[in-house]
This record gives C-alpha cells, structure tokens and sequence, in this order.
C-alpha cells in the first residue's frame, strides 16, 4: 500500500462526518476540500524532500497523539501551523481559492481542513519512518518514491500548476515525464517477422503445383481413353 492510501486512511466517513458538522458544511464540499488539499500537500514535502524544515517537522510530530485525535491536535499542533508556511509561502490564498471553487466549501474552512491534512500527512510519514527503520537521510528518499503518484490523486479539472507544484527546477510534473521516459525505454520492442521472397515463392507453388499434376493427370487420361477406342473406330470405318 502506497503512503498516500495511508494517508487517506485517515479520513474515514465517520471522520469527514464529524469535520464536516463541526464546519457546518456538506460532507461532500469537505471531501471535495481534502481531495484538492492533499495532493497539494504531499505533493509540495515531496518536491522539497530536502528541506531542513520539512524533515525536522517529519521527525519531531508527534504521529500518535495525532492518530488519536486528529481533529483537534490539527488546529492546536505547533509543528503544523509553522510548516504551513514552509509549504505554501508562495501563493496560499490562490490555494484555498481553487478549493472554494472546486468544493464549494467556504474560505476559512478551507484553512481548517488544510491544517487536518498537513497533521496526518506528517503523521502517517512519521509511521512510515518508525516501521522502516529509516534514518533522516533516507527520508528524502521516501519521498521521491511518492512524486510519480501525485498526478493519480488529483480531481478531474485541475492540475499540478493549478496546485502550485510546478516549477523550472524541481517539478513533479518533471519526474513523472522521466520515469514514462524510461518505462518506453526498457519496454521491450515487438519485432514483426518479415517475408521474405523465398516465402512468398513457396506459396506461389504451392498452389500451382496441384493445379499442374492434375491437369497432367486429365491429359494422361484423355489420351488413354482415345488409345483404347482407336481399335473400334477404324472398325466401324471399314464396315462402311
């Protein structure tokens, strides 16, 4: 299961449910919300997988009172509040617009449901980490594993530059096209056999020949016929 299954493990109905009557919104305007925010988060610690920052808040969250109470520790969690900006310093508000456009879901809400997102993406990339056994270096690595599967969550009519993960340097949209790239290039080539004129002779013969003995055949048995009537021919002759 890749990480960002897990991650969506974590917005059970009966959890969308409770944000939702907690927000005052639809259940689906806060599904639509986490379906536009989550690509946008993962996609965004992945592209800066080297970030001193974003690796600090990966291992310093604390990934189990979260598990448990998700909602809340979400709003309150200092961590999540401070990598937000590392996250989406550039254009935020051009984010939470998309969202509301997408969604339906109000402005400030969007804000909300952004934090919940961020805190069980930290969380469940901090679970990865303690079950694998994987060091802070190897961190960055963990992640780029999860660039090429950005594109497979993100909602129909939007993009990655509509999400703010494109850039000249270090896109996903970037990664993704090398690894098509080299998925052609290992792909094994289908050769079709080619025909050859000894092939093309050989059919040529074959139903030729047939057509050859048998009208041999018909002569040698024409002529046989009329060798064994001679006789009788030139006997009616010299009755007359």
């Amino acid at each position: 299961m890749s990480i960002i299954e897990k991650i969506k493990e974590n917005f059970s109905p009966e959890f969308i449910s409770e944000l939702a009557t907690q927000l005052g919104e639809s259940e689906s305007r806060v599904s639509k919300a986490i379906a536009v925010l989550l690509p946008a988060t993962l996609g965004n610690i992945c592209i800066n997988s080297k970030n001193e920052n974003i690796l600090k808040a990966i291992s310093d969250i604390d990934n189990e009172k979260i598990s448990k109470n998700l909602l809340s520790e979400s709003q309150q969690n200092k961590i999540v509040n401070s990598i937000k900006e590392t996250l989406f310093s550039k254009e935020p508000e051009k984010l939470f617009t998309i969202t509301e456009e997408h969604s339906g879901i109000e402005n400030s809400n969007s804000k909300i449901i952004l934090n919940t997102v961020i805190a069980a993406t930290l969380a469940t990339l901090k679970n990865e980490i303690q079950k694998q056994n994987i060091d802070g270096k190897n961190i960055s690595e963990l992640l780029n594993e999860q660039k090429s599967l950005i594109c497979s969550i993100i909602p129909a009519g939007l993009s990655l530059e509509s999400l703010g993960l494109e850039n000249k340097d270090n896109s996903v949209e970037k990664i993704i096209h090398e690894e098509k790239n080299i998925e052609k290039l290992q792909k094994p080539t289908q050769k079709l056999p080619k025909t050859t004129n000894k092939q093309n002779n050989a059919g040529f013969w074959n139903w030729l020949l047939p057509l050859i003995l048998l009208g041999l055949a018909a002569w040698f048995f024409w002529k046989f016929y009329e060798k064994e009537n001679l006789p009788e021919k030139i006997k009616i002759e010299e009755k007359k």
